[in-house]
């Protein structure tokens, strides 16, 4: 199920921030839709923080009883972390592997925690998971790192004076040379993080990831210089600042998606994790919770099968 998670929230005003530890098994297979379908209103969102930092976070209300093991919530009995910037989630739990944050648009947003933070919309990472396997979750990730760092030493770098004269006084390497090198590496993020952290350090370690048309690709990033945080302007009003016309369109076609649509997945999820649930329990759980027929939940529940063969 992946490994540590966080889960965070901006509070109403901007002001303050709200976050802490979320469990060992955080790939977005799992927690990542999780999120999205069941703690997907301020009001759920309001219970889930409630609930103090997590073990493990099943269903709504399970802690309570009444669900499997895997589905069941278990609490830390801690309260969650407040401070005053974005910049702060990561720095409380050591290794954190997968990021959640629920911003004040109400939306569910995939952290990237590398040296970068990427901040993509979940229902972006929804979309380009067939499977939602472990593996899967990370390919993803890779490519958009790796396309984050070709737009930063490559568009970005020519159309930026005091990022060209910051190279040429740093290193002696030109930028053809730095590309070369960055992108011989295993991994070019974290190249470029450690091979030449003056061009990293120039930028904001967040950057937020906007969606092309019908979520096929990330269009763009939007980066910042850095600033200390008394001057910083946190990444949801970067996002209005930057968005055009058609990514508000592309997310209001995208961000909701319909029950039917996730029946499949959430039964996937139940599926791959060989919960040994029943085919009727299933379909009882999936009319219930989406309030549909039962002979469309067991089309649903098919289809699933079928992907998982």
């Amino acid at each position: 199920m992946g490994g540590i998670s966080i889960i965070a929230r901006r509070l109403e005003g901007g002001n303050y921030v709200q976050y802490g530890f979320s469990g060992i098994g955080g790939n977005f297979g799992y927690l990542g839709l999780l999120l999205m379908e069941h703690y997907d209103s301020p009001e759920r969102v309001d219970y889930l923080f409630d609930l103090g930092q997590l073990n493990h976070l099943g269903r709504p209300y399970s802690e309570n009883g009444g669900y499997s093991f895997i589905l069941t919530t278990d609490m830390e009995n801690k309260p969650h972390h407040l401070d005053r910037t974005e910049r702060s989630i990561f720095s409380k739990i050591a290794f954190i592997d997968h990021g959640y944050f629920y911003d004040l648009d109400n939306q569910w947003y995939f952290v990237m925690p590398g040296p970068f933070r990427i901040k993509i919309p979940a229902i972006y990472m929804f979309d380009h998971m067939d499977t939602f396997f472990h593996d899967e979750e990370w390919d993803e990730r890779h490519r958009i790192s790796e396309n984050l760092i070709r737009y930063l030493l490559g568009e970005y770098y020519e159309n930026d004076i005091e990022l060209q004269e910051l190279v040429k006084n740093t290193y002696e390497e030109d930028i053809a040379e730095i590309r070369e090198k960055v992108f011989k590496a295993n991994w070019p993020e974290g190249e470029l993080f450690h091979k030449y952290k003056a061009i990293f350090e120039y930028f904001d370690d967040w950057v937020v990831a906007i969606p092309g048309r019908n979520n096929q690709y990330i269009k763009s990033y939007i980066v910042k210089r850095y600033v200390d945080d008394n001057d910083r302007i946190e990444t949801i009003y970067w996002e209005k600042d930057s968005a055009t016309e058609e990514d508000e369109e592309n997310m209001n076609e995208r961000v909701y998606v319909t029950r039917t649509e996730m029946i499949k997945e959430i039964g996937a999820i139940e599926v791959m994790l060989g919960m040994n649930i029943s085919e009727s329990d299933i379909i009882s759980r999936l009319t219930k919770t989406f309030n549909v027929s039962e002979e469309e939940a067991k089309a649903r529940y098919g289809e699933c099968l079928d992907q998982n063969k």
